[in-house]
Order: C-alpha cells, then sequence, then structure tokens
C-alpha cells in the first residue's frame, strides 16, 4: 500500500528541480533574445559600411532566431506556470493528510437548510466534507460533485461502476494532478458555458442567406481583380474604392449581429482554451471501466475529436479578434469580408457540433468529479470500498468519521442487521452520540456517492438518508424552535411514507419542550416510525424511552450506548459503542466544573 505522504512529498522534491531547470532557461533564454537583439540593432546602424544584402540577410537570419527565442520563452513560462500550480496541488494535499484545510472551497452556496440531511451531515461549509475532498476545476464539475454528495445514488450497478471509475483514476495520480493542474492555469467566467449554450442555440441567419454565403466568395476574389488591374493600369483605382465601399457598406449591415456574437464568444476564448487542454488530458488516456470509457468516447463526434474541433473554434475566434485593430480592421473587411468570413464560418461549426457540445462538458465535468472522489480514494488507501448487499442493512467494522484526525478518531464496529430496525443510543454529554450519528450517516453518502469509506468493512444497502440533528427557529418565518423540529419530524414520517426505504437519523428529539412532553412525543415518533417500516438511529438523554421502546418492540428496537468514566472530579470518555442503556450523566458535574453551578 502507497504512503500519499511519502507521495507527495518526493514529487515535491522532483518538480523543484524541474522548476529550477526550468527557471535557469528562461534567464538563458532571456539573455539570448537580448543579444540577439542587440545584434539587429547594431546591424542596422552599420549597414553603411557593409555589403547591403549580406546585412539584409544576417537581419532576417537574426529575426528569426529572435522569433524562435519568443516563442521558446512563451512555452517554457507556461511550462513553469504549470509547475507552480503542481506545487500548489501537492503542497496542499500534504496539507490536508494533516487535516489542515481551512483555506479551500467550503461549498457554502450549496447549503440548503431544507435538505433531508446535508445539512445536518456537513456535506458544505466550513470543515465540511466538500470542502475536504472537492479538487474540481470546472463550475460544472464542481456543481456535479456537490449533486453526487447530495443525490445518492440507489442503484446497485450504478454504485459498482462509479466505484470502478474511482479506483482507476486513483492508479492514474500523473493523469488526476495533470488535469487539476491544467484546469487552475486557465481562469473562465461561472456563467460560460450557459452563454455558449444559448449562442448555439440561436437560429442560424447568415449561414441560411445565399447572398452573403455567394458574397464571401465573389467580393474577395473581386476585391484581387481590382488590386491587379490597378496595378496594371492605375485607372481602375476607382472600382478597387467602389468595391472596398461597398465591403464594407456589407459589413456595416450586419454589423450589430456581428458586434453581438463577437462579444458573446470573445469573452469565451480562455473557457475554449482550457476546455482543448482539459480534453487533451483525457483523450490521450486508455481506460478500463465503463464509465470512464463512455466518457472518453463523449469526446469524440463522428467526425472528429473534441479536441480539434475546439482548436478549430479557438483559430476562427482568433482571427475574428483581428477586427479590434480599427486599421487591420477597416482593411479585412474592405477587401475580404472579414467579420462576415468569420460569423459564417462559426455558423457552419456550430452546425457540424452544437448537438456533442453538452457531451463535451458532460466529459469534462464528470471527469472533473470522478478526480476529485480519485483523489480522496488515493489519499486514504486503507479506506474501504463499500459491499451492496440486500440481504442486510448495514455491517460495518472499524467505522470512523472521515474529518476527524487519525490521531484522535475512534472507531466502531456497527450494524442494523435489516429494514425496519430502529437503534437508540443513550449516553452521557460529549460521550460521543452526535458524532457517531453523523458518522453513520457521511459514510452511507459517500458510500452511495460511489467513493470509499472510512472504515474496515462496510456492507450496505442503498436508500435515502433523512435527518433531523440541527434546527433552529426562524425570526424571519415567525417559527419557534419547536414548530420548527415539528416540521423536521412531519417531513419525515411524509418522507417514509412515500418511500419506505428510508434511513433516519434523529438527533434528541423534541429538546423545546418540557420533559413529560418530550418523553410522550417522542414515543410517538419512535411508534410512527415503526409502524412505516422505518430503519432509524436516534440519540436521547431520555432513558425511560429506551427502556420502554426495547419491552415493547422487542427485537426490533436495539438500544447501544457511549460511556463516561467519573473519578470524582474528573471526567473521561473512550467514545466506544457498547451495547445496552448508559448508567452515568454527567451534566451536574460539567456545570460544576464550569462554574455554572
Amino acid at each position: 500500500m502507497h504512503q500519499p505522504l511519502f507521495y507527495y512529498k518526493d514529487k515535491l522534491h522532483q518538480i523543484d528541480k524541474q522548476l529550477k531547470t526550468t527557471e535557469k532557461m528562461l534567464r538563458f533564454i532571456a539573455a539570448g533574445r537580448l543579444i540577439v537583439f542587440s545584434g539587429i540593432f547594431f546591424l542596422i546602424i552599420i549597414h553603411k559600411q557593409i555589403n547591403l544584402y549580406l546585412n539584409l540577410g544576417f537581419i532576417i537570419f537574426l529575426a528569426f532566431i529572435f522569433g524562435a527565442l519568443v516563442i521558446k520563452y512563451f512555452s517554457l513560462s507556461e511550462k513553469k506556470r504549470y509547475i507552480e500550480e503542481l506545487i500548489k496541488i501537492y503542497q496542499g494535499e500534504i496539507s490536508v493528510l494533516e487535516y489542515s484545510y481551512s483555506e479551500r472551497d467550503t461549498g457554502s452556496d450549496f447549503n440548503d437548510m431544507q435538505h433531508p440531511f446535508s445539512f445536518d451531515l456537513d456535506i458544505f461549509g466550513e470543515g465540511s466534507l466538500f470542502q475536504f475532498i472537492n479538487r474540481t476545476v470546472t463550475k460544472k464539475g464542481r456543481e456535479l460533485l456537490a449533486r453526487w454528495l447530495t443525490e445518492p445514488l440507489l442503484n446497485h450497478e450504478q454504485i459498482n461502476q462509479r466505484q470502478g471509475a474511482i479506483k482507476e483514476l486513483g492508479r492514474k495520480d500523473t493523469l488526476r494532478y495533470k488535469f487539476i493542474a491544467t484546469g487552475k492555469l486557465f481562469t473562465y467566467r461561472p456563467e460560460s458555458y450557459n452563454e455558449i449554450q444559448l449562442w448555439l442555440d440561436e437560429p442560424l441567419i447568415m449561414l441560411k442567406s445565399w447572398f452573403y454565403r455567394m458574397a464571401v466568395i465573389l467580393f474577395p476574389l473581386l476585391s484581387g481583380a481590382c488590386i491587379v488591374l490597378t496595378i496594371f493600369i492605375p485607372s481602375f483605382y476607382r472600382l478597387l474604392i467602389l468595391v472596398f465601399l461597398l465591403q464594407l457598406i456589407i459589413v456595416a449591415i450586419k454589423l450589430r449581429h456581428t458586434n453581438r456574437i463577437h462579444s458573446i464568444l470573445s469573452k469565451e476564448l480562455q473557457t475554449f482554451r482550457k476546455m482543448y487542454r482539459l480534453l487533451d488530458c483525457i483523450e490521450g488516456e486508455r481506460f478500463s471501466s465503463e464509465v470512464l470509457c463512455n466518457l472518453n468516447k463523449k469526446a469524440l463526434t463522428s467526425e472528429s475529436s473534441a479536441k480539434k474541433a475546439i482548436h478549430r473554434l479557438s483559430k476562427i475566434l482568433q482571427a475574428f479578434d483581428n477586427r479590434l485593430n480599427m486599421l487591420a480592421g477597416i482593411l479585412l473587411n474592405g477587401f475580404f469580408l472579414w467579420d462576415i468570413q468569420c460569423v459564417l464560418r462559426l455558423d457552419k461549426w456550430k452546425t457540424q457540433y452544437r448537438e456533442f457540445f453538452p457531451d463535451w462538458v458532460e466529459s469534462i465535468s464528470s471527469f472533473d468529479a470522478l478526480i476529485s472522489l480519485a483523489t480522496f480514494h488515493f489519499n486514504f488507501p486503507d479506506y474501504c470500498f463499500p459491499q451492496l448487499t440486500d440481504h442486510s442493512f448495514l455491517q460495518t467494522k472499524e467505522l470512523g468519521h472521515p474529518l476527524i484526525p487519525d490521531a484522535k478518531r475512534v472507531c466502531n464496529d456497527f450494524s442494523i442487521p435489516g429494514k425496519g430496525k430502529i437503534t437508540i443510543i443513550t449516553g452521557a454529554n460529549m460521550a460521543g452520540k452526535s458524532t457517531f450519528l453523523r458518522t453513520a450517516g457521511i459514510n452511507m453518502i459517500l458510500a452511495m456517492a460511489g467513493a470509499p469509506v472510512c472504515a474496515q468493512s462496510f456492507i450496505f444497502t442503498p436508500v435515502e438518508v433523512f435527518t433531523s440533528m440541527r434546527v433552529s427557529d426562524s425570526l424571519y418565518h415567525n417559527e419557534s424552535y419547536f414548530y420548527v423540529e415539528l416540521k423536521r419530524l412531519k417531513a419525515i414520517i411524509d418522507s417514509l411514507s412515500v418511500h419506505k426505504r428510508l434511513f433516519v437519523i434523529i438527533d434528541e428529539m423534541l429538546k423545546g419542550t418540557n420533559s413529560v412532553d418530550k418523553h410522550n412525543g417522542s414515543m410517538a415518533v419512535v411508534r410512527r416510525l415503526y409502524e412505516l417500516g422505518g430503519t432509524a438511529i436516534i440519540a436521547t438523554h431520555d432513558l425511560d424511552l429506551a427502556r420502554q421502546c426495547e419491552q415493547q418492540y422487542d427485537g426490533n428496537i436495539i438500544n447501544k450506548c457511549f460511556e463516561v468514566e467519573i473519578h470524582g472530579t474528573e471526567i473521561s470518555f473512550d467514545y466506544r459503542l457498547k451495547d445496552g442503556i448508559t448508567e452515568k450523566m454527567n451534566a451536574s458535574l460539567l456545570m460544576h466544573q464550569m462554574g455554572i453551578a
């Protein structure tokens, strides 16, 4: 089994050497450019002292060398930026392995307090699962990863297929970090994909007009003929001017339409370049898992690869940008109907490829999201991939919370033998009840996302998850804490009535009322869950609730507990899940230690 920490440190050591070599080459080329430029300048100064043709030949030769050095310099500069991104990535992974990830994207914009489980299980926000595993470099990939963590897969085959893709990508560390580093090299506007899709969906105006299709062929030929005639017969310059002005008028008629298209697409050039480079990462790989093979096929069209198609589009857009130079724009449009030419080329590209664009985006975004989960797998090779079953509900060994550092994490064996079983967990304050509930919930979500889980073994049946752990009153909606909690419990019951297959996690029911109502209400909720065949884990301080439920629903309700050790004024926790009902409480002692009572 590989050691991720050593892997990243070794990579940093190797890549640091590459960075130093690249920086040395950049300094050498910069010096070379200066020397060559000085040579050209010197030859220009002394041009009268040596043979004119020999001098001109040397100048042209040095100019070619200067141009080559400029191209090489830009190439190495990009390589340097790529290496610097890799260094940041490896350093970031080391920080994650040390559970220091506060500067990463929290995904707080995905937070939804009304969602069945994401808010309670810390899927998004500070210190969240999303912040811990997200490595996406595209907006669509980020959204897809968030959807995978909030819309669990229930189909066995789909989960197994995604597991296969994650396992395979987990072995392709070079591809993963190349993809991430490449994605970080290019900035993009979050709304780019939607704007591009809107442009693709627009009707083809110029391409459907026979006049513009003929004009872009005939007028440039006419311009060329007039130029040749004017050279040999100067009086033809009037015809040349007339043709020139006529083409400018044709361009001006469609100027508003042309400007709008250029305005939309010129902003997306970086997005297309990013797509091109990311697709280049994907197309160059061979895959064996079904999911990755299908995604790779989506990067191909019936005529050419997505990479080539996007490269062609980028070239069209670069040519279109020549209109931004006023003098060049006037000359190009006056002689070649340049704007019309570019719009027609864009329309032809749109006709040929627009039906494939959603597949390209899906391919890139799916790889992007899968790479996040595959990196999670690579970073924690001792985490297991869950096994799916229909025979029991949940069986785990050494189940732990993935966001708790290894040195602090306490793992427990836990099982729910079948559907309709309810586990009640009692324990003192701070003994670990709430953490364990989140441990069970977050690992179920990871399992249904196809990811590895923090456990030695994990056998489960995929089900919908619904939690009630964090509720708060709402001044805006004029709702009390107790009313909000009741609404949450009702939502669970309603969902269970519809879905039947539901995993319910509840932390301390009905905290917002008196002890008698709390006990009676909790008994009613448990009864309703049992009648509807719900599978649940419920944490409570109500020991009578635990005893009565065990007696009343013999065999279908199981009691577990977290005990606390009290030695005089000393309190200690082992966070080990045990059978039965807790026998010790510690609230009074804790209050005394804090000087409250």
